[in-house]
């Protein structure tokens, strides 16, 4: 738990997203105000949270397969996967240790904001043909996968 704390410290005052405003986990304000809300509006699946994140990979990896082709469709595809992913068969927080389920709740529905902005900005690169931003957007939503990723790969259940 104090490594969550610390990273999301971290975090927080090296990110120019957090130097312009409190981070969305912080101050409660997200497009679903709690977490059950974010998990009702996403369709139930029979996926893990495991093969989600799979599916996130491919997404991204298309994504990316998509710059290199320069290929629009190929990343407005992958960028759908991104947008329209489902929810897990059990909940999602089921993945980590009984005394951080809340700060990961609160963890996911930040992420999830980042990562449905990422996904449109990117978007918003695509229609103004900019394959510059385009790419400085997709290096954008990496890093906030990444950045979860490092926070919680030390705090999984392993049961």
């Amino acid at each position: 738990m104090i490594k969550v704390l610390f990273v999301l410290f971290l975090i927080y005052f090296t990110s120019n997203t957090f130097a312009k405003q409190l981070p969305d986990f912080l101050t409660h304000i997200h497009p679903h105000q709690n977490i059950e809300a974010l998990i009702q509006s996403k369709t139930k699946s029979n996926l893990t949270y495991k093969q989600i994140m799979e599916q996130f990979g491919e997404a991204y990896l298309k994504i990316q397969n998509g710059v290199m082709l320069q290929d629009k469709d190929m990343i407005e595809d992958g960028l759908n996967k991104i947008q329209n992913h489902p929810t897990t068969k059990n909940n999602p927080w089921d993945i980590v240790n009984t005394n951080d389920i809340q700060a990961f709740k609160e963890s996911l529905l930040y992420y999830d904001a980042l990562l449905h902005s990422g996904a449109t900005d990117i978007t918003n690169s695509l229609k103004n043909d900019d394959w510059i931003e385009i790419n400085k957007n997709i290096f954008k939503l990496s890093n906030h996968c990444v950045n979860c990723h490092i926070i919680w790969q030390d705090n999984l259940n392993t049961k």
